[in-house]
């Protein structure tokens, strides 16, 4: 899918309801930012 947006804001939630299910390609920061929000996010499973 290729999509033009403004800011990552628009598509970055959908993508992360999504899951395991998705995986972003490009652009490389849209691919790392969401990267840094899932290792986010398994610190705080890992944590207990």
């Amino acid at each position: 899918m290729t999509l033009e947006l403004s800011s990552f804001e628009e598509i970055r939630r959908w993508i992360l309801s999504w899951g395991t299910q998705v995986e972003v390609l490009s652009p490389p920061e849209l691919r790392t930012d969401l990267k840094e929000e899932a290792e986010g996010l398994a610190s705080l499973y890992r944590k207990k």
